[in-house]
């Protein structure tokens, strides 16, 4: 292996690197539709979307930091602060549905005339999440995991 695809301990740096590209697409993602509006007072959000966005951007930066973690051999300090991610993941669940429940409200309001069809694909998604990190939670405890 190349110097660019392993750390100095010889750890592989995928994961690290890949959590990296989630965490820029997820900031550069919310520029027009969130930032400049909130910023600038032309929308106004409800609570919900603030928790919301401070919730997941909190995972999306635990996650990059616990990959760094792994990927430099921090192995007992990623499963201490791994224990933060499965507490986050109790308050990201509950706001993943309110959050989709309450763009379908939005989307009703708007006589749009299928609100409800893009919130299925939002209970896959935390679902799927869900059952992620459920899983996730289960190895660590029955000391398969990493």
């Amino acid at each position: 292996m190349s110097s660019t695809e392993t750390s100095a301990a010889g750890r592989p740096q995928f994961f690290y690197r890949s959590a990296i590209v989630m965490g820029v697409i997820v900031v550069l993602s919310f520029p027009l539709t969130y930032y400049m509006p909130a910023l600038t007072g032309s929308r106004h959000f409800h609570l919900l979307h603030h928790l919301h966005g401070l919730a997941y951007f909190a995972w999306i930066g635990l996650y990059v930091w616990q990959t760094r973690l792994a990927a430099t051999g921090q192995i007992a300090r990623h499963r201490e602060i791994g224990l933060a991610g499965f507490a986050l993941t109790g308050a990201l669940v509950p706001l993943g549905f309110w959050m989709a429940q309450r763009a379908a409200e939005i989307r009703a309001a708007k006589d749009f005339p299928h609100p409800y069809e893009i919130t299925w694909f939002n209970v896959t998604d935390i679902g799927l999440f869900t059952g992620l990190m459920i899983a996730s939670i289960l190895l660590v405890t029955n000391g398969t995991g990493a």
